[in-house]
C-alpha cells in the first residue's frame, strides 16, 4: 500500500468513529465513497477558468470570500488534526476525554463547511439549508467543556504565550485561524 492509501485508510477508520453522531457531511460522504468499491474521480473535468462549485450548485469564483471561509475552516481543521495526533495520553480523562472533543470539533468543522457552502440563496432549496443546519447545541456543548477544562485551570492573570508543547502549539494555531 501507498502512503496515501494507508493515509486514507486512516481518515475512513476517523469517519467511521464519527458516523454515531449524525449522518456525515458531503466532503466526508466523498470520501467515503471515494475508498468504497464505487470509485470516483477526485477531479471535475470542468476546467479551472476561475470558478468553483459550491454544495448548492452555484458556480462563483475563486476570489469569493465564501472559499476563503471554507479553506479557513478546512485548514483549523487539519491543524485540530494534528494536535489529536500529537495529544499525549497522560492528558485524556474520563471527566476530561480532550481526544473524543477534538474528533467531535473536527465533525462538527466538517458541519461547518457544508453550512458555508450552501449560502441561503436562490441556488439552495429548502431541503438542501435544513440539511446542513448547524445545530446551535454544538455552541452550548463546546462552551461547557471549555468551562470544564477552564474549571481545572488556575485563574488567568496574564496573557498565554503560545507554545508548551506540540499538541498545545497546534491548538494555538489552530485556534489562531
Amino acid at each position: 500500500n501507498s502512503s496515501w492509501d494507508l493515509c486514507m485508510q486512516e481518515y475512513l477508520q476517523f469517519i467511521s468513529m464519527l458516523a454515531h453522531w449524525r449522518s456525515l457531511p458531503l466532503y466526508s460522504r466523498f470520501v467515503c465513497r471515494f475508498y468504497s468499491n464505487e470509485r470516483i474521480k477526485v477531479y471535475t473535468k470542468t476546467g479551472d477558468k476561475g470558478k468553483s462549485s459550491l454544495f448548492n450548485g452555484e458556480r462563483r469564483d475563486k476570489t469569493d470570500l465564501i472559499f476563503e471561509a471554507l479553506g479557513s475552516t478546512d485548514e483549523t481543521n487539519s491543524f485540530i488534526g494534528c494536535a489529536v495526533a500529537a495529544l499525549p495520553k497522560n492528558s485524556i480523562s474520563e471527566q476530561i476525554p480532550l481526544d473524543k472533543w477534538l474528533l467531535t470539533i473536527q465533525s462538527r468543522l466538517l458541519d461547518v463547511g457544508s453550512t458555508i457552502a450552501t449560502p441561503n440563496n436562490e441556488f439552495s432549496s429548502e431541503a438542501r439549508i435544513q440539511r446542513v443546519h448547524f445545530d446551535e447545541q454544538n455552541v452550548t456543548d463546546l462552551e461547557t467543556w471549555i468551562d470544564l477544562m477552564d474549571s481545572h485551570l488556575p485563574p488567568l492573570k496574564n496573557f498565554i504565550l503560545p507554545g508548551g508543547g506540540r499538541c498545545a502549539s497546534l491548538l494555538h494555531v489552530s485556534r489562531s485561524i
